[in-house]
């Protein structure tokens, strides 16, 4: 658009625009790549704050049309779609040259940036995007059936029910579809639509009920491109599978759809019931195990130490023993005790020198002494 890109900017994540390959091309057009601090939103670059801009628009009509989540890619390109085409503030500023731009949405920013804005005759030339093609996102549609594609002639179903999930960005009589009996989203005209009734009315937090399209609540879905130009399918026929599952008859009534997914959901509740029983009872016997091996190892334990103790007092009563043994084969025979000294006359006083003797001799008899029967039949037994 004439002008020269001298810096790029974007947030601190690493491989999506933080890589060799990218650098290596930035750099090679003088342009500077400028990376925000982490955690710093209000410094991202245009790129960042328009991802935030977009899922800001496409958050309510989630919300709004109560679609599963599966839908949210439709979604943001919805919110695209429609950010294209509506008023831009940023268009009327000056930039830093003093350019203010001629459009008021980047749709004719897009496609008016560089052309003529007047003919040959002085008429003005209009960029502006067709708003008459929009309506709302989730809402009612019945497509039309090419009267090739209907099983019973004359008396069969004209029209089917779908879901409105988007735009396609290169036609105005064009809408995607999402088809519940082939769990695709097609690009269909001929589409009639009712903005005042949601096709998927069992979406609320909690609610397990299933809506009239049995659209899915866990399963992708392919994205296929398709103008009405089906081959002829007869009464014995069976769609081409080209979801996940494949559907019955286009003719088949809402409450048998409804009765399908409400035993799909059946059926998951019950294998979900069964997983997790069987992992409370797998849980169980692990926990059994464990306390029977620590029970085992804790009655091992107490077995060797009372065999460790029993062991020790063996082994010091031996000893004891064997000092014993080996102290009475080295003692003599004990000789016979001295005849104990006179008692002093009453009255009298001990010298220094017999009270000397005296404690010599208890000394020199208590040495004698080995055991404590010995002791008890010794002379000196009460001194």
């Amino acid at each position: 658009m004439g002008y020269d890109i001298k810096r790029f900017q974007c947030d601190n994540g690493r491989g999506e625009y933080n890589n060799k390959t990218f650098r290596y091309v930035l750099t090679a057009r003088g342009t500077t790549y400028e990376p925000c601090p982490p955690y710093a939103h209000h410094k991202n670059g245009i790129a960042e704050r328009m991802i935030r801009t977009i899922t800001e628009k496409a958050t309510p009509m989630m919300i709004d049309s109560q679609a599963p989540i599966q839908f949210w890619g439709e979604a943001v390109d919805t919110a695209v779609y429609l950010h294209q085409r509506s008023p831009n503030e940023g268009l009327k500023r000056n930039d830093r040259d003093g350019y203010q731009a001629l459009y008021e949405t980047p749709y004719e920013m897009l496609h008016g940036f560089g052309k003529a804005t007047h003919d040959a005759a002085g008429n003005e030339i209009l960029f502006q995007a067709s708003i008459h093609n929009l309506c709302r996102f989730g809402c009612y549609a019945s497509r039309l059936i090419p009267e090739v594609q209907r099983h019973q002639g004359k008396f069969g179903q004209r029209s089917k029910p779908c879901m409105m999930v988007g735009y396609t960005h290169d036609s105005k009589t064009l809408w995607r579809l999402w088809d519940p009996e082939f769990q695709t989203v097609k690009a269909q005209s001929e589409v009639v639509f009712d903005e005042e009734r949601n096709a998927h009315m069992s979406c609320q937090h909690g609610s397990n009920e299933s809506d009239i399209f049995g659209l899915p609540e866990d399963e992708e879905y392919v994205d296929e491109i398709d103008t009405g130009d089906e081959p002829l399918r007869g009464q014995d026929s069976q769609p081409t599978q080209l979801g996940k599952r494949s559907k019955s008859h286009m003719h088949q009534a809402p409450d048998e759809e409804a009765e399908k997914a409400h035993s799909r959901r059946l059926c998951r509740e019950d294998q979900t019931a069964q997983r997790s029983a069987a992992e409370a009872e797998n849980a169980h016997s692990r926990r059994l195990r464990r306390e029977d091996q620590t029970a085992q190892r804790s009655a091992a334990d107490a077995k060797n130490i009372a065999h460790s103790r029993r062991l020790r007092r063996e082994d010091q009563t031996a000893r004891r023993s064997a000092a014993a043994i080996k102290k009475s084969s080295q003692v003599p025979p004990a000789a016979p005790a001295p005849a104990p000294a006179p008692a002093p006359p009453i009255g009298s006083h001990v010298t220094r020198s017999q009270g000397k003797n005296t404690t010599e001799a208890l000394t020199a008899s208590a040495a004698d002494l080995f055991t404590y029967a010995e002791a008890m039949e010794s002379p000196v037994r009460n001194h």
